[in-house]
């Protein structure tokens, strides 16, 4: 059995409007946000066998914050491919992985993590806040992570 976890990052600022997208960093309340989030990792053991990253500034430091003294099998691959990704590239990249893989984290974007826990889920929902994270177990091999039924572990959103 693997475990997918799919975190949108941390609410980040929004009113400079000297900083493009890709640089916008997290606000005071992000950084609330993900620390409270490191806290419950950290406290239920967690440990990502891998960790697939937005190279956003945003989502670094959603990143740094959130996974500060949790176990991380390899180093955090940030990928310029998960900036303004779909779905499918979120779910193409869960394909790619292997199956030596127990856990796997990537962090991103709306709406591409709404979609693609909706469509790996089965699950509709209202909306994947800024520093939400969710738990899906897999059964079988991340390449055919569409065929199978994931169940939802737990949705954990900040608001």
């Amino acid at each position: 059995m693997k475990t997918l976890y799919l975190l949108r990052h941390a609410e980040a600022v929004w009113n400079n409007a000297h900083t493009i997208d890709f640089d916008r960093s997290l606000s005071a309340r992000g950084l609330a946000n993900a620390a409270s989030l490191n806290t419950f990792l950290i406290g239920l053991g967690v440990r990502f066998d891998k960790v697939l990253c937005s190279a956003s500034e945003r989502t670094r430091q959603t990143q740094e914050s959130v996974l500060q003294d949790v176990k991380i099998g390899a180093p955090t691959e940030f990928l310029d491919s998960l900036y303004y990704a779909s779905d499918e590239v979120v779910v193409d990249r869960i394909k790619d992985q292997s199956n030596g893989l127990s856990t796997l984290l990537i962090i991103g974007h709306n709406p591409a993590m709404h979609h693609a826990f909706e469509q790996l889920s089965g699950t509709e929902i209202a909306g994947y806040p800024t520093c939400t994270l969710s738990a899906l177990t897999v059964v079988g091999d991340w390449r055919n992570i569409q065929c199978q039924a994931s169940n939802v572990e737990y949705f954990l959103s900040p608001k």
